[in-house]
C-alpha cells in the first residue's frame, strides 16, 4: 500500500514538473549587422498568441569589426491578448561592457507582437540573443518556443532613451554604463524622486528643467510643495528650510517670515574675499534690482585697486535714509544735502538742533580786509548815526527780522562784523589823530597864555 502511494506521488510530481516545463521557455537567437551602415534594427517576432508571464532578453556579442563583449538584458512583465488588451512592464537589470552602449532592447510592440534591438553604431557585429520566460498557459508557451524568430535586419533610427543600472567597481550608474561618481544618473530629464509614501505621493524630487535651464531639490507631501530641509533632522536651529509654496528661505528657522530670515543666537553674515593677500582688489556687493537689470542700489566694499566702503542709491530722486525708534533722524538727500533732524534739507548740510563742537572751520573766498584799501569809502559816523536812527541796525549788517525768517551764515557773519571791527578800527585812528591835533593846539595854546600872563 505504501509502495502505491509513493508511486501515485512521483507520477503526479512528475506531471506538475512537465506542466512547468511546458510553460517555461528558453529560445536561442543570432543577427549579423553590417559593417559600415547605420541604423540598423532587427526584431524579435512573437507568433500571434495571447501572452501572459514574464520573459527576459539578452544580448550578448563578440568581436568583428568592433569590440562588443559585456551584456544587456531586459525583463519584461506582460499581460498580451492579441488585437485587445496589453500591459507591461519593463526592467533593465544588467547592462555591462561595450554591448550595453552598442545596442538598446525595445519595449514590446502590442501591435505586431515583436521586441526591436537597435545597433547604435555603424560596425559589423553579430549579436547573440537568449530568450527566457515562464507563461501561464502552456500552449502559447510552445507556440512561442517553437515560433519565435528573428528577423531581417533593417534601416531605422533610434530616437528614445536608453534607461538601464550598471555596477562598476565601488560605482554605480542608471541609464549609464560607465558611471564617473558613485552614484551617477543619467536620462532625459534628470529627474530622480526619494519616495516616503507612494500611497500618497509624498516624495523629495530632484528635478531638470530643459526649457527653464535650471535644476531644483523639492519636497512634495502628496498635496503640495511643502518645506525642504536642508542640515539637521529635527532641529531648525542647526539647520535651512525652503518653504516651498512661498518660496522663502530660513536658516535657524522652519517658519521663515521674509524672503531670507535668519534666526540664530549671533545672526552674522559674512562675505570674504578668497585672497585675502590682496587686500586693494577685495571687495563685496550686497546689491538691489527692480526687475531683473535695473540696478538701484547697492551697499558693498572695494573696487579696482582701491579700498572704499559704498552705501549708494542709484534711482533718480531716492534718498538715503537713518532711522532710529521708528522715526528718521538723518537722511541723505538724493541732491547730496544731508539733513539731521529735518527732512527736508535745503543745504549741505541743515541741522535743526544744537551743535556742539571744539573747532568749526569756515572756509571764504572774500575776506573784509577791503576796508582797508585806499579806495574804501568809509562812511562817517554823522553816516552811520543817521542809518542807525533810520534802520535801527548797523550798515551792512542784516535786520533782526531778516536774520529770524532765514538765518545767518556763519562765515558771511563773521567777515560782516570783522568789516565792522576794521571800521571802528579806522574810526579810532581817525579819532587818535583828531585828539593828538587837540593835544598838540591846546599844548601851544597853553604856552602863548603863560607868555602873556608873564608880561
Amino acid at each position: 500500500m505504501k509502495k502505491l502511494t509513493f508511486i501515485a506521488a512521483f507520477f503526479f510530481a512528475l506531471q506538475f514538473v512537465n506542466a512547468q516545463n511546458d510553460k517555461h521557455v528558453e529560445i536561442d537567437l543570432s543577427r549579423y549587422f553590417a559593417n559600415s551602415t547605420d541604423n540598423q534594427v532587427c526584431y524579435i517576432e512573437f507568433p500571434a498568441v495571447n501572452i501572459w508571464g514574464w520573459l527576459e532578453v539578452t544580448v550578448t556579442s563578440g568581436y568583428s569589426q568592433q569590440r562588443a563583449t559585456g551584456k544587456i538584458t531586459k525583463r519584461y512583465q506582460i499581460g498580451h491578448n492579441v488585437g485587445s488588451y496589453f500591459h507591461q512592464k519593463t526592467e533593465i537589470p544588467v547592462a555591462l561592457g561595450d554591448v550595453a552602449t552598442q545596442f538598446v532592447i525595445g519595449d514590446f510592440d502590442h501591435d505586431n507582437n515583436r521586441i526591436p534591438i537597435y545597433h547604435l553604431n555603424n560596425k559589423g557585429n553579430t549579436i547573440h540573443v537568449y530568450i527566457e520566460g515562464v507563461f501561464t498557459n502552456a500552449t502559447s508557451a510552445q507556440s512561442i518556443a517553437a515560433n519565435t524568430t528573428i528577423s531581417a535586419v533593417e534601416i531605422q533610427s533610434f530616437t528614445q532613451s536608453r534607461h538601464y543600472m550598471s555596477i562598476m567597481q565601488d560605482r554605480v550608474g542608471i541609464g549609464t554604463i560607465s558611471p564617473t561618481a558613485k552614484l551617477a544618473v543619467h536620462n532625459t530629464n534628470g529627474n530622480i524622486a526619494l519616495f516616503g509614501d507612494i500611497t500618497n505621493d509624498k516624495r523629495v524630487s530632484i528635478y531638470r528643467n530643459d526649457a527653464g535651464n535650471y535644476g531644483s531639490i523639492y519636497y512634495y507631501n502628496g498635496s503640495s510643495y511643502s518645506k525642504l530641509r536642508l542640515g539637521h533632522s529635527s532641529d531648525a536651529t542647526k539647520s535651512m528650510t525652503v518653504d516651498g509654496n512661498t518660496g522663502k528661505i530660513g536658516i535657524g528657522t522652519s517658519s521663515p517670515a521674509r524672503i531670507l530670515h535668519i534666526s540664530t543666537g549671533t545672526p552674522i553674515i559674512r562675505l570674504s574675499d578668497k585672497d585675502a593677500s590682496n587686500e586693494t582688489e577685495t571687495s563685496g556687493w550686497i546689491e538691489w534690482y527692480r526687475g531683473s537689470d535695473d540696478r538701484i542700489g547697492f551697499i558693498g566694499y572695494g573696487s579696482s585697486n582701491s579700498q572704499i566702503m559704498h552705501i549708494r542709491n542709484e534711482t533718480a530722486s531716492g534718498d538715503i535714509r537713518f532711522y532710529t525708534n521708528s522715526s528718521q533722524q538723518m537722511m541723505i538727500a538724493a541732491n547730496g544735502n544731508v539733513g539731521i533732524g529735518t527732512t527736508n534739507p535745503q543745504s549741505k548740510l541743515a541741522v535743526n538742533g544744537i551743535i556742539i563742537a571744539k573747532e568749526v572751520k569756515v572756509t571764504l573766498e572774500n575776506w573784509s580786509d577791503f576796508v582797508f584799501e585806499d579806495n574804501y569809502q568809509l562812511k562817517t559816523l554823522t553816516e552811520v548815526e543817521n542809518y542807525i536812527n533810520e534802520n535801527k541796525h548797523l550798515p551792512d549788517v542784516p535786520s533782526a527780522d531778516n536774520v529770524e525768517e532765514n538765518g545767518i551764515n556763519l562765515g558771511e557773519m563773521d567777515a560782516i562784523l570783522l568789516q565792522k571791527i576794521e571800521e571802528l578800527t579806522l574810526y579810532m585812528i581817525e579819532m587818535k589823530k583828531e585828539n593828538e591835533t587837540m593835544k598838540s593846539e591846546n599844548k601851544e595854546l597853553k604856552n602863548r597864555i603863560e607868555i602873556l600872563e608873564n608880561k
